[in-house]
């Protein structure tokens, strides 16, 4: 499948099983957060990209067909997002500016 077919069928109406099961797969063990299904699209707010980038994305670690583990990974289309957007450069720069 692919990722655009994926994510069609996530919005889709009647698909709320298939998302949830998406987001329990997704959720790092022990966290408790599963994420309620949203009936809207939304465009990524600064705020969350900033997020993503701290915790970075969940990984699962496949082995022999099984999940042994999960790991997370660097989340680089929330940097290069935010640096599109210059929302990094005037974070780092801070309420001081650069000459610190």
């Amino acid at each position: 499948m692919s990722r655009e077919s994926a994510y069609r069928l996530r919005s889709r109406c009647g698909a709320e099983g298939f998302a949830a099961a998406w987001d329990r797969v997704l959720t790092p063990p022990g966290s408790g957060r599963i994420r309620a299904p949203r009936p809207d699209f939304r465009k990524v707010t600064n705020e969350a990209l900033l997020r993503r980038l701290e915790t970075g994305l969940v990984q699962p670690v496949i082995y022999q067909g099984k999940m042994t583990n999960m790991r997370r990974k660097a989340d680089n289309f929330a940097l290069f997002r935010l640096l599109r957007r210059g929302a990094v450069i005037a974070r780092l720069a801070g309420p001081e500016g650069w000459d610190q």
